[in-house]
Formats: structure tokens, sequence, C-alpha cells
């Protein structure tokens, strides 16, 4: 953990030296291909993880189906908040994670309370993304839910381009249409709509901001 070259961005970014090395520990390295799940049970015990490197796609399943919650990205935890719900996660690009067992990770847990409050700032963090997506799904159109989505994975994986801001994570339409609670064949109208009017610019599945204000000024009608 104290080599962790994105620690700066995960739960454990204020912890001493000392506690990160008792992390260290409890984790184990896993490097997951593109298109494969991720298991939360590891020999039989619960388990969470820490993204490193890539990208997933994280979900909860009931007995009717299961549904896209959000795009995590290196320094997120994957699965932490799950608790009756099933969580359902795939990798969208080759990634590396830190595998870390509940049980005992809960055990360090309870004798340090900067572990805990770096924890519940995450968990904080995930609550915020989550009322965002559910207040963009409430009452809006179709134009306004995926200007929104495009704003807060611009928000989250912006990156500066030559176009202005790359969204710098490869989304499928059916994923990107799914966080948008929409159709692939409003999506596709609506992206190129956006793009008609310089507001993004598409290379092939990136997405370029070009004109955050318009994009705002989309996501409101």
């Amino acid at each position: 953990m104290n080599s962790c070259a994105v620690r700066h961005k995960t739960a454990f970014k204020d912890l001493k030296e000392a506690d990160c090395t008792h992390i260290d520990t409890l984790r184990e390295v896993k490097v997951v291909k593109a298109g494969n799940p991720i298991l939360f049970k590891d020999k039989n015990e619960s388990a969470f993880y820490c993204l490193q490197q890539g990208h997933v796609q994280l979900g909860f399943a009931d007995k009717f189906k299961a549904g896209i919650v959000r795009i995590c990205g290196p320094g997120d935890l994957v699965g932490y908040e799950s608790t009756e719900v099933t969580p359902v996660a795939e990798v969208i690009e080759d990634s590396v994670l830190c595998l870390i067992k509940r049980k005992p990770f809960v055990e360090v847990q309870k004798i340090n309370p900067d572990i805990s409050n770096g924890i519940i700032q995450a968990l904080v963090r995930i609550i915020a993304i989550k009322n965002e997506r559910i207040i963009g799904l409430e009452n809006h159109s179709v134009k306004n839910r995926i200007a929104t989505t495009l704003l807060s994975l611009m928000k989250k994986f912006g990156t500066r381009s030559e176009w202005g801001t790359l969204i710098d994570v490869k989304l499928e339409r059916k994923i990107l249409a799914k966080l948008a609670g929409t159709v692939v064949e409003s999506l596709a109208r609506t992206l190129t709509e956006l793009e008609d009017e310089k507001i993004i610019h598409r290379q092939a599945r990136q997405i370029h901001v070009v004109n955050k204000e318009k994009l705002i000024h989309f996501s409101n009608q």
C-alpha cells in the first residue's frame, strides 16, 4: 500500500505508513482480463476490492435482473458497500485489483479510527454519485439524462485532450445507455445531435467533451 501509485485516490490516502503496512498483509493483487467477472468471495470468505488500474462496471443483482450502478476507476472501492444485495462486477479493460477479505479488514477497522474515517468518506462519495444518478433519472428527458451522464463521467474520468476533455474510459453503447436510463437507439441519436452541435467529439468508443458549458445547458433542458 505504501508503494501504490494510486494511493492518493483511495480511502487509505491519509493513513500512516505503519497502518498501510498492516493493510498490505490483508490484500492480494490480482490481474483480471477485460470481459471477466469479479468474484466477491475468496475461499468462501466475503471480499471486496480496491481498484489499482483499469475500469470496472459495478451493479447489483436481484431475482429479476442485474443493473449497472456506476463505473469504477483507479482508487475506487469495488463492492465494499455490499450487504444483503449481491454485487455484480465486470472488468471493462484489463485491470489490476487488490482483493481484501472483509472479515479481517473489519477487525483492523475496529481498532483504527483513521481507516474507518477514510472508508466513511469513500462511502459518502459513493452515495453522492448514486443520488446524482437517481435525481438525473427522475422526471427528465432522455437528452437531459445522457448529457448529465456524460458530465458525471467527465468529472470522474476527464483528462485534457486536443478536443477539450477526454472521458478516459471506453464504454460500450449499451453500458452508457444503461447508465443514462435509456435505450441504445435513443443514445445514438442524442450523441449524434451533440456531435453535430460541436458539443462532443467521438473517436471510436472514446468521447471528448468539446464544449462543457453547452453540455451543461443541454443537461438542463
